[in-house]
């Protein structure tokens, strides 16, 4: 699925985080630890502060925007749900309501990906993309079908506000871990 792969890698509106990822650049430790036990108090929804080298820094959504390149800003998203059905594998997941996550994928289907058509091996690297890196879902976490039915469209896949749903995702995963670093310090 090489070919496959190299298409989505193309693509601008993933490029920027696959870049990150393909280079394997991480949090310092000591940004984490910042991030979770440094955090300044603030009411705005799409922010973080916090402390690093006793200055104050914000986190915001114009900082991941930077950092990411992932589309925050939603657009008129009418005829999100809709989808066109093409016999497909994926067709098939979304009429049947399967659930599928990227472990099943790798054990099930991935061998069997080569018969597939090629525009669903490049939603499924899209789905691997989204799940795995741009949204850093476990591989255990079912597939949304609502990622399977914006797959079915690409145009509507690159015009979704990614950068906006993964940065609360982010935001809602710090917060979760204070609660339980409050809960059960070290």
């Amino acid at each position: 699925m090489e070919p496959e792969f190299d298409e989505v890698m193309k693509d601008p509106i993933f490029s920027q985080i696959m870049v990150i990822q393909k280079n394997d650049l991480k949090f310092s430790a000591r940004l984490v630890h910042s991030f979770l036990c440094k955090e300044l108090m603030t009411s705005k929804r799409h922010e973080k502060w916090f402390t690093f080298a006793k200055r104050p820094l914000r986190f915001g959504l114009q900082e991941y925007h930077a950092v990411t390149g992932l589309k925050v800003k939603r657009e008129n998203n009418s005829g999100l749900v809709t989808w066109k059905d093409d016999d497909g594998f994926w067709s098939k997941q979304i009429k049947t309501n399967g659930k599928i996550n990227l472990q099943i994928i790798k054990k099930k289907h991935l061998e069997e990906s080569n018969t597939w058509t090629w525009v669903d091996r490049v939603r499924l690297i899209y789905l691997c993309v989204i799940m795995g890196v741009v949204m850093g879902k476990d591989e255990k976490v079912n597939i949304p079908h609502l990622y399977m039915k914006l797959a079915m469209d690409l145009e509507k896949l690159q015009n979704y506000p990614w950068g906006l749903y993964s940065f609360d995702f982010l935001l809602k995963q710090i917060d979760k871990t204070m609660h339980k670093l409050e809960q059960n310090p070290l």
